[in-house]
């Protein structure tokens, strides 16, 4: 079973699902994030990682942020959010849709990294590599 974790205090609410589905690798839990864990018969945790990553549910999280200098959102706002989710064959189907964009985006984005590394070294290749050639000759 998958939890959903979701950060209490801040500028912007966070989401993860640790080790799956999260932008980092590792995550430091501290008092100011709250462990979201569903029943596995009513909600896919997966779903729910993109339901509080979505910026409707960011803006209401946000919207009721208490604290002054620090904005927050604690457990007992966490409990009154009803949420509006969908028979858990389409939650499965949904999560599942998205995590593929996820791992594509995510693809591209490592296609783009190479890409631009090899048009740095055809650049240094063609215009300091080679000038300083034939400038040197």
């Amino acid at each position: 079973m998958v939890s959903v974790l979701v950060g209490g205090a801040g500028n912007r609410a966070t989401t993860c699902c640790p080790n799956s589905l999260g932008a980092y690798p590792y995550y430091i839990i501290s008092n100011k994030q709250m462990k979201l864990t569903p029943h596995p018969d009513k909600a896919d945790s997966f779903f729910l990682y993109y339901y509080f990553s979505s910026p409707q549910v960011q803006e209401q999280i946000i919207g009721n942020n208490i604290g002054s200098s620090v904005p927050g959102f604690n457990l007992g706002q966490l409990k009154t959010m009803v949420l509006n989710l969908p028979p858990l064959p389409e939650q499965k189907a949904i999560a599942s849709v998205l995590s593929s964009l996820d791992d594509k985006i995510g693809l591209l984005h490592r296609q783009n990294k190479t890409l631009e590394a090899i048009a740095e070294t055809f650049f240094r290749q063609w215009f300091v590599e080679g000038v300083e050639e034939d400038w040197g000759g």
